[in-house]
């Protein structure tokens, strides 16, 4: 689960591109230990949906989740994170393993 938003839960976070860098890592990471990888980004895609990638494995999952997070602009238009994370549990596959890349996700980074 890739957050955007600020520390507030809302707006985008000034470093959403760290952010955007951690996914990047994590997905690669995960790809390469033979783990399926589903995606969420609190970004609204044209149907006015969250970005979801949905749950698969191998390169080309790789390929398009890395896609996913290079296509991501700051002119997006994002969910706030409380409405975001009501979605996830909605929709994420019922034996995925959530993993919160966002805000307090950076505080740990630079705690650490």
């Amino acid at each position: 689960m890739l957050d955007l938003s600020g520390p507030l839960g809302n707006g985008l976070h000034a470093r959403y591109e760290e952010l955007i860098q951690q996914a990047a890592y994590l997905v690669s990471y995960l790809v390469k230990e033979e783990c399926k990888v589903e995606l969420f980004i609190n970004r609204l895609d044209a149907d006015n949906k969250v970005d979801h990638l949905r749950m698969s494995d191998g390169r080309k999952q790789l390929r398009l989740a890395l896609v996913r997070l290079a296509w991501i602009h700051e002119s997006n238009r994002f969910v706030a994170s409380k409405r975001f994370g009501r979605i996830i549990e909605r929709q994420k596959h019922p034996h995925a393993e959530l993993i919160r890349i966002d805000a307090s996700f950076l505080k740990q980074m630079s705690v650490g």
